[in-house]
């Protein structure tokens, strides 16, 4: 949602845009389960919240394979402030770019859950229709956490979109993308080469990779 956001607000930051279990809208049929979630947070906790939001997402087999990593992520959904929760909830329920995402014009990867309940492949293939030159990939086996469930399938997607994305269309293109991320290097404090070198290609996607796995549980807290 904050990748949509931005790719709307501010194109000119952006090389790429990857979005991963989204969805554009909340329809209001849906605001009365994010209100019952919101009233059990309040009086129960996030304890109360956790098993059941865990099974939606993450497949019963990984739950059974992995249960290290599930109790890991488990403990840091309980530790999210109550507060935290209901602002997100709320956000949530009042999204809706639906109607704008024919204006984002940067190479687009829609990522979904084969078995995502929240952000269900059709929502997925509404945002990748709706996104002029979109991709979409399916991720098979996988619920909500796409990244965490099949992660050697998530990242190989991302790997072949992020070397490609800044360097396949025109040179013009191309050169305003890098020209934007040069002016942006000091707000970011992030060094940022030219990744349609292909010297600087593959420390850009080990980077985003690395990025986003060491990030990647705060997000979805």
């Amino acid at each position: 949602m904050v990748g949509q956001t931005m790719g709307l607000r501010h194109p000119e930051r952006l090389l790429s845009l990857a979005l991963v279990a989204t969805n554009s809208q909340t329809p209001m049929e849906a605001h009365p389960m994010w209100h019952n979630r919101i009233g059990q947070a309040e009086a129960h906790g996030m304890a109360g919240m956790a098993d059941a939001t865990l099974g939606r997402w993450l497949m019963p087999a990984f739950h059974e394979a992995h249960r290290d990593q599930v109790s890991r992520i488990r403990d840091r959904l309980v530790a999210t402030p109550v507060r935290g929760y209901v602002g997100v909830a709320e956000a949530i329920m009042a999204f809706d770019l639906a109607g704008a995402l024919s204006r984002i014009h940067c190479p687009t990867l829609v990522v979904a859950g084969e078995q995502d309940q929240g952000a269900t492949v059709a929502m997925a293939q509404s945002i990748a229709a709706a996104i002029p030159g979109a991709r979409l990939e399916v991720v098979p086996q996988a619920a909500h956490l796409v990244h965490v469930e099949q992660p050697e399938r998530f990242h190989a997607a991302l790997d072949a979109f992020l070397g490609n994305a800044a360097c396949g269309g025109s040179a013009t293109f191309r050169d305003k993308q890098h020209t934007d991320v040069e002016g942006s290097r000091n707000l970011l404090h992030w060094p940022m080469p030219n990744p349609c070198k292909a010297e600087n290609r593959g420390n850009e996607v080990t980077r985003t990779n690395n990025l986003i796995s060491h990030r990647s549980p705060q997000v979805w807290r």
